[in-house]
């Protein structure tokens, strides 16, 4: 059973939540107190549990589900807004982010995009697929509810990066990769053309870049050619690409990561 909700209004649902999540990887970018910490996690977790609130409801629609997505979303706001009030006056002061801080960032960030997959996958084609824990995860990642929408937050970074002159050529590549997912469309001789193509980018990236990102485009390079004996080992690259797209990414152009520099 599922909601019988039109392709245009999923899309605009979709490109509503993809704004919001670059606004919020806007604030994350340029935070320079523990409050603005604060409010970027409590923004990725309040989408994170209205996302998985949303999934359980579509997933089975009745007053009890429903009862629990409100519930889920409003426990988790008292609960976050609770700890605000009770830490505020420790909070209000000058932060330099961690790299923990980042990764559970980008963490946030990359989960809200694979809840993204399961929710308005859930909604457009039923439970079905997601009936099982293998189905859920590969109908989620392998899906373009999470992929256009991350090749956006992505884009949406690094034209930010660039208006601030931090032109980062070895980014660019995995934006491109993004674009030509071999796994989630199923038309026609796309994965053939999508292969060919994510081949071609992640030489280039591999050739453009040094260190951590050539072995990211490498291992993209090697777990596309596996696609067809497993999707597994391409979306467990991919996602581990674009956690680290962010890891990587959002602290450049801060005053204390080109300090560290």
């Amino acid at each position: 059973m599922h909601m019988d909700l039109g392709i245009g209004v999923l899309i605009a649902f979709a490109s509503a939540m993809v704004a919001s999540i670059v606004a919020l990887i806007y604030l994350v970018e340029s935070i320079r107190t523990h409050v603005g910490l604060f409010f970027s996690y409590f923004g990725l977790l309040m989408m994170l549990t209205m996302l998985l609130g949303a999934s359980i409801y579509l997933a089975q629609p009745s007053s009890l589900t429903l009862a629990v997505a409100v519930g889920l979303n409003m426990g988790t706001m008292t609960a976050l807004l609770g700890y605000f009030l009770y830490s505020a006056h420790s909070i209000v002061r000058s932060l330099n982010m961690s790299k923990s801080d980042y990764y559970l960032v980008s963490l946030l960030l990359v989960s809200n995009e694979v809840l993204m997959g399961s929710t308005f996958g859930i909604a457009q084609f039923g439970v079905g697929p997601f009936s099982t824990p293998y189905g859920a995860f590969y109908t989620s990642v392998n899906s373009y509810w999470f992929f256009y929408p991350m090749m956006s937050e992505m884009l949406s970074l690094y034209i930010m990066l660039y208006l601030k002159g931090r032109n980062q050529d070895e980014l660019y590549p995995l934006v491109g990769i993004t674009a030509f997912p071999i796994t989630a469309l199923h038309v026609s001789h796309w994965s053939e053309l999508s292969m060919a193509l994510t081949l071609v980018i992640a030489v280039y990236g591999a050739l453009k870049s040094s260190r951590t990102w050539r072995w990211i485009y490498t291992s993209l390079a090697i777990s596309a050619l596996a696609v067809r004996v497993s999707p597994l080992p391409y979306d467990a690259a991919i996602l581990l690409s674009m956690i680290y797209y962010y890891v990587y990414s959002l602290p450049i152009g801060r005053r204390e990561f080109v300090e560290r520099k």
